[in-house]
């Protein structure tokens, strides 16, 4: 995958960006959450990203409202899905299949 650039010239000097992304897809079976609680749903293996890329986890299936979800990438190449159920009660995740996607800084 090519790096794409864009370069900014204002009245401070000039500012350039270049990213990358990185998208996987991972099919992720459902889990029981318990309550009060941040679960680690899935690993995610992701060619080339690195602690300190900027990661994003999205279903194709909708999941239960009361669940948030957040993905960080936690080792080379590692991708971690973590489920927040803020609630008193147990809730289930639905199998999915996942999009992760990491922008990585060049």
């Amino acid at each position: 995958m090519a790096a794409k650039g864009l370069t900014y010239e204002g009245s401070q000097g000039t500012l350039s960006f270049v990213k990358r992304f990185r998208k996987v897809t991972a099919s992720i079976t459902a889990a029981a959450m318990a309550t009060i609680a941040v679960t680690t749903v899935a690993t995610v293996t992701v060619p080339g990203v690195t602690v300190g890329d900027i990661a994003w986890a999205a279903p194709n299936t909708a999941q239960p409202d009361t669940l948030s979800f957040s993905a960080v990438v936690t080792a080379a190449d590692t991708v971690k899905i973590y489920a927040n159920n803020p609630t008193a009660a147990p809730i289930n995740t639905v199998t999915s299949t996942w999009n992760v996607v990491v922008e990585k800084d060049l």
